[in-house]
């Protein structure tokens, strides 16, 4: 069967084989920015920290901006602070680092160790940095126009702080269309950012479960899969779905303890994090074989989408229940740049020498 994982941190192993490991990129090659929009973050974790980083620095988060008004809680004044721990635990799975981790007695805040269990390596892009947007609250509550808010908020900060992100994550749905976030993705798609939704935790209870923004159908939509590869019981159904990501029992960083709080999760909420991250060793690896010029034509939604199908289990077939299948980038990445370059070549369709295809409705 082909690999599958239920814990983040097991796919490090095979990162390190395609030359990423602890996320050292080559000098010259432009940074990647993943933006993550939820309950915050706790900065300071330690999964997000570089050596050289003071006890209260911000480590790889660049640019954080708070969109949940006051008026929802004394809590919300504190910028981006996650005191939720959904945002912290979803950013450490798209980009934490290597950090000595311990399970706390609780998810309370300021929670004190109950266990240590060694170095974790908990993010699929440690190399990569973080721009955050809190658009959900404490208690988990969150509007489609703090989301639209905070995408526009991304689309403007090319112009505005010369930050460029490059793939939005997503854990955050509604259960009802917002004419508003539609328009918000859809010119977040045209300034060609890369968009991952989470699908949604409802299962198969009705015959339509997935939220939005996933179901616009024009972004990347992530369903779930357990450890043994099979679609998780709360992992909905819907042609949408492209791929599923782990999200089953994924450790990642707690925002209850700055030091190396960890604790496991389950959604798709964990699932779409991991597909952000694998969308960023993909723009890596096109910069390697193909520099800036390559990277930028597979940096948007619509060919991650098509490379991400190769990576799949199923990249020939597309059910509602699995998508694509289970996005395994050991498939690509274990067999090099030039196999690598072939499935780009193959997305791109690069050969200018190719005859034109006549379409077979037209007459002669």
């Amino acid at each position: 069967m082909t690999k599958t994982w239920k814990r983040i941190d097991e796919f490090s192993e095979h990162r390190s084989s395609v030359d990423m490991r602890k996320g050292i990129l080559s000098p010259g090659e432009q940074p990647v920015t993943i933006a993550v929009l939820d309950t915050g973050i706790l900065s300071s974790h330690t999964a997000f920290m570089s050596a050289d980083d003071g006890p209260k620095g911000y480590g790889r988060t660049i640019k954080v901006k708070n969109f949940v008004p006051s008026s929802y809680g004394s809590y919300e004044n504190d910028e981006w602070l996650d005191r939720n721990g959904h945002g912290t635990h979803c950013a450490s799975i798209a980009a934490g680092g290597t950090f000595r981790a311990w399970i706390p007695e609780n998810k309370q805040e300021g929670a004190l160790p109950s266990r240590e269990c060694g170095d974790i390596e908990c993010g699929v892009a440690p190399f990569a940095t973080l721009v955050v947007g809190k658009i959900a609250t404490t208690k988990g509550f969150s509007k489609p126009e703090w989301m639209a808010e905070a995408l526009d908020w991304i689309v403007n900060l090319e112009r505005e702080d010369n930050i460029k992100v490059d793939i939005i994550s997503l854990s955050v749905g509604y259960a009802k269309f917002s004419k508003r976030l539609f328009d918000s993705v859809c010119r977040t798609l045209l300034a060609g950012k890369v968009i991952v939704c989470a699908s949604s935790n409802d299962g198969r209870r009705q015959q339509t479960n997935i939220s939005f923004p996933a179901r616009f159908g024009n972004v990347l939509c992530v369903g779930s899969h357990s450890k043994k590869g099979q679609p998780s019981e709360f992992s909905p159904n819907g042609r949408e779905i492209d791929v599923l990501g782990p999200g089953e029992d994924v450790w990642a960083a707690l925002s209850a303890n700055e030091h190396g709080a960890v604790f496991p999760f389950s959604g798709t909420s964990a699932a779409t994090p991991f597909v952000a991250g694998v969308c960023a060793l993909i723009l890596v690896a096109a910069q390697r074989i193909g520099g800036e010029t390559l990277r930028s034509r597979v940096s948007n939604t619509s060919m991650m989408r098509e490379i991400l199908r190769k990576m799949a289990t199923k990249p020939g077939h597309h059910d509602e229940s699995m998508g694509y299948g289970n996005v395994d980038p050991w498939n690509v990445f274990n067999y090099g740049n030039a196999y690598f370059k072939r499935i780009i070549d193959d997305v791109l369709e690069l050969d200018d020498n190719s005859a034109p295809t006549r379409v077979k409705q037209l007459p002669e």
